[in-house]
C-alpha cells in the first residue's frame, strides 16, 4: 500500500492523467483524417467515372454521327469496293480512336475496309451485326479483338438501306 501514496506513483499517474486526453484526441484525430480520406478517394473514383463515362458516350454519338452520315454516301451505297476503299482509308486518320472503319454485306464478309484484310472475314456471329441485322438501327457490339485490326475495340454497326428498307 506504500506504493499508491508514494511520490512517484502520484507523480506518473498525474503526467498519464494528463496524457491521456491527448491519446484520445490523437485516435480520433487519426481516425477521422482516415475517413475523411476514405471519402476524398471514393469522390474522385466517381468524378473518373464519369468523365469516363463522358468521353465513352461522346466516342459513341460520333461514331453514329460517322456511320449515319457514311450510309449516305454513294461510294458507300453503290457497292463499288475500290471507291469505298479509298473513301474509308482518308477518313480513318481523321479518327483516331476508331481502329478501323469498314462496311460488311448482309452475309457477313467486307464489301470495303479502311484497314486491308489479309484473309476471309466473316462477321455473321458478332452480336453487332446481328443487332444491326436484325433491328436496322445503330448497335454497339460488345467489346472484341478486331478480325482485321487485332486490336481491342467496342464495334458499332449502322444498317445501309435500300429504298424497300432492306
Amino acid at each position: 500500500m506504500r506504493i499508491l501514496t508514494s511520490i512517484r506513483f502520484r507523480l506518473i499517474l498525474l503526467v498519464l492523467l494528463a496524457i491521456l486526453p491527448l491519446a484520445g484526441m490523437s485516435v480520433y484525430s487519426i481516425q477521422e483524417d482516415r475517413r475523411s480520406a476514405g471519402e476524398q478517394t471514393a469522390a474522385g473514383a466517381l468524378n473518373l467515372a464519369r468523365l469516363a463515362a463522358i468521353s465513352q458516350q461522346t466516342l459513341v454519338d460520333q461514331g453514329q454521327q460517322l456511320l449515319f452520315t457514311l450510309a449516305q454516301l454513294d461510294a458507300v451505297r453503290a457497292g463499288d469496293p475500290a471507291a469505298c476503299n479509298v473513301l474509308l482509308a482518308r477518313l480513318l486518320p481523321n479518327y483516331p480512336h476508331y481502329t478501323n472503319i469498314l462496311v460488311v454485306n448482309p452475309d457477313g464478309r467486307p464489301r470495303c475496309s479502311a484497314t486491308p484484310s489479309s484473309g476471309t472475314v466473316n462477321y455473321t456471329d458478332r452480336d453487332w451485326f446481328q443487332r444491326a441485322m436484325q433491328t436496322r438501327a445503330f448497335t454497339i457490339g460488345s467489346f472484341v479483338i478486331g478480325r482485321i485490326t487485332g486490336k481491342p475495340s467496342l464495334p458499332m454497326a449502322f444498317p445501309i438501306l435500300d429504298p424497300q428498307g432492306q
